[in-house]
């Protein structure tokens, strides 16, 4: 049996597959909470549009996360299941917690200026793609 249904969660937890621009920003700006568990991320794009959102984070302390967040979200290490959970379950008890995740992240996210992070992106696929091509 699915772990939400053996712990009565359906109604709470949403499990989505690939999702549209507009399906995103509804799911977002839905949320309590934004969680991105991942052992291979580089930078966390997603993790921006979380904080715009004023939602509270937790995350997985791997590549460009930590320096994404800085102190505007809860980091726990890649699998580790048991210290994600405890993240979670502290956001969500804890309101004050969660709105001080929450403001900071939206004082942080103000100090992505989007130019310079497009080209970022525009370097990193011009790596990959020399990267790619010389193999």
């Amino acid at each position: 049996m699915e772990i939400r249904r053996r712990l009565n969660l359906t109604s709470h937890i949403t499990i989505n597959g690939e999702v549209s621009e507009k399906e995103k920003h509804h799911l977002l700006a839905s949320s309590d909470i934004f969680c991105l568990s991942s052992r291979t991320e580089s930078f966390g794009l997603v993790l921006l549009e979380a904080m715009l959102y004023g939602l509270p984070v937790v995350a997985t302390e791997v590549g460009g996360i930590p320096e994404v967040v800085n102190d505007c979200a809860i980091l726990v290490p890649p699998n580790n299941p048991d210290l994600l959970a405890s993240a979670l379950i502290q956001v969500l008890t804890d309101k004050k917690l969660a709105r001080t995740l929450g403001e900071r992240g939206l004082r942080r996210v103000q100090r992505f200026n989007w130019d310079i992070l497009v080209k970022k992106y525009e370097r990193l696929y011009e790596e990959v793609m020399v990267e790619r091509a010389s193999s």
